[in-house]
């Protein structure tokens, strides 16, 4: 992967041996080993290993199915975990989780990144297929607590892809549009929204959710280039 010079966010003026990251994702973050090879590289394996290319200290974690709900009261996940902390990584198919107030270090972690989106959608089952929906106060309602547990830290919150329609989800472009323009709202600049659409092609539509490995890394790289280019 190439490689991004610095972009100069407020946390990340510091100099690099300062920086201590921790990053909460749900599935698309999810990696079942640390040390892949570049055919089964995912979103995870490039995020991390760009941060200790940079020596930028980050603790990682990733549940899937995980909402910013879940990571306010801790809970359990059933179809994978994945940690990287403090030089220890898990990977579990199954496990519980911590909440996010157990897990930021505040006298070590000086941001948070988030990659929190697909779940909080509405999963409606529509002609057989689970189609994404929004209510009025489906992102107030997600966001708020999590905000309030952020302690003040500076925050980046990547938003989801677009998605072909796929063989189990359908995941409309308006819907996430729509998406986008609550999630800006409700954020009030706590966080700095990364808009992740234009960083995936159609082509592969899949479930209609998840991404294949070559598109999971096309999402990671499009997201170190807003933070690093």
């Amino acid at each position: 992967m190439k490689r991004f010079l610095f972009l100069a966010f407020t946390f990340m003026a510091q100099p690099a041996f300062a920086q201590n990251i921790l990053y909460i994702g749900d599935s698309h973050s999810y990696v079942a080993s640390l040390s892949s090879d570049d055919v089964s590289k995912r979103f995870g394996n490039v995020f991390i290993n760009e941060f200790l290319a940079r020596k930028i200290k980050l603790s990682y974690y990733s549940a899937c199915g995980s909402s910013p709900q879940s990571w306010v009261t801790g809970s359990r996940t059933e179809c994978g975990f994945t940690s990287y902390d403090q030089g220890e990584f898990i990977s579990l198919t199954k496990a519980s989780f911590a909440s996010l107030t157990q897990i930021l270090r505040p006298q070590e972690h000086t941001a948070i990144i988030v990659n929190l989106g697909d779940n909080m959608f509405n999963w409606k089952v529509t002609e057989g297929k689970r189609l994404a929906t929004l209510g009025s106060q489906t992102i107030k309602n997600k966001v708020t607590g999590f905000l309030k547990a952020l302690s003040g830290k500076d925050c980046i919150w990547i938003g989801p892809t677009y998605h072909a329609t796929g063989s189990i989800y359908d995941k409309p472009d308006a819907i996430v549009d729509e998406f986008y323009a609550q999630l800006e709202a409700e954020l009030k600049g706590t966080c700095r929204l990364v808009d992740s659409r234009a960083f995936v092609p159609k082509g592969h539509a899949g479930d209609g959710l998840h991404h294949n490995n070559a598109d999971s890394r096309l999402w990671a790289e499009g997201v170190l280039s807003t933070l690093f280019f």
